[in-house]
Parts: C-alpha cells; structure tokens; sequence
C-alpha cells in the first residue's frame, strides 16, 4: 500500500514510521526531512500538499496544528485532490 505520513520528523511520526515502513511504500511529508523518501514542504501549502498525496492510497496526519493561528475562517485553503 502507498502511504503518506504526515509529520514523520515530530514524536508520533518518528515513533509509526519503523512500525509502517517495512509493510508498506512509506513516504513523508515534514518541514525536516528526515529520510530518503520524505517530501520536504507543509501541509499549510496546497501545492506541496497536492504533489506530495500522487498516487497516495493512505494518509496519516501524525501533527497538530491550531489552524486558526495559521489561517482566520474566511481564508483557510481549500484543497481538492
């Protein structure tokens, strides 16, 4: 299976990440990249987000964020993938 782990570098991602690796095609998206298949960008960039869930069967967002410190309501992104 295709997944993608979302924030591979904080403490959950860098706790899952050896438990999925070895049964699955794992890449990552973090701001660190911290291994050979990360994708460096942030999930706050649709662009990045959109190139990095190609071919993506799971996600699994692994950070937490306060969205309303990032984007007021009237501007958060949307995103269609």
């Amino acid at each position: 299976m295709n997944m993608m782990l979302i924030g591979e570098a904080g403490n959950l991602g860098t706790w899952a990440a050896p438990y999925l690796h070895p049964h699955n095609h794992l890449r990552a998206l973090d701001l660190q990249r911290s291994c050979a298949k990360s994708v460096g960008g942030s999930i706050v960039d649709p662009g990045a987000l959109k190139h990095a869930l190609k071919r993506v069967d799971t996600l699994i967002n692994s950070i937490s964020m306060k969205w309303n410190l990032i984007y007021p309501e009237s501007s958060r992104p949307h995103i269609t993938i």
